[in-house]
């Protein structure tokens, strides 16, 4: 693969992304050819970092960094949260075994740091209805990135419905 260049532009549209490992490199293919490339991330000092790629078969594109710890799976499931005593309608939109990403219509009561509670059902076979506590991390339009608490409740069901 040949040039990757730094963006500092975070509004540019990313058509890939690509996980950074423990040991602090990532994988990168390029969608036309397929070639691999594994990168050293430690030269790239922000969290939400974007590259420029041009791989030797002459593709451009962009890839993203993506630092999170688990992988997440994309969900559309129906919820409840809680939080300074109000309940808000939500959208499950991806969970993983460590945080869940939210969709609500009113945002004013989530700010970064705030706690609250998530309920919503599963939908696999079982109907498996889900209580976590969470941390809000970020707030972005309508979407509540959270991190779970260190309760191990439905850790099982969780880590059933997340591999199938």
């Amino acid at each position: 693969m040949g040039a990757i260049n730094y963006l500092t532009d975070t509004k540019t549209e990313v058509a890939e992304k690509t996980f950074v490992r423990d040991d602090g490199h990532a994988i990168i293919v390029c969608p036309a050819c397929q070639k691999v490339r594994k990168i050293s991330t430690s030269r790239f000092t922000q969290r939400k970092t974007k590259l420029n790629i041009k791989c030797s078969c002459s593709h451009r594109f962009t890839m993203a960094l993506d630092y999170r710890q688990a992988w997440r799976k994309p969900t559309n499931l129906a919820g409840t949260c809680k939080i300074d005593m109000q309940e808000k309608l939500t959208r499950v939109k991806n969970i993983s075994f460590d945080g869940i990403c939210l969709e609500v219509n009113d945002t004013q009561a989530f700010h970064a740091g705030q706690r609250g509670v998530v309920n919503f059902t599963l939908d696999d076979k079982n109907r498996t209805k889900i209580r976590k506590e969470f941390q809000v991390m970020s707030v972005n339009g309508k979407t509540i990135g959270c991190q779970f608490q260190q309760d191990r409740a439905y850790e099982k069901e969780l880590g059933f419905y997340l591999r199938f």
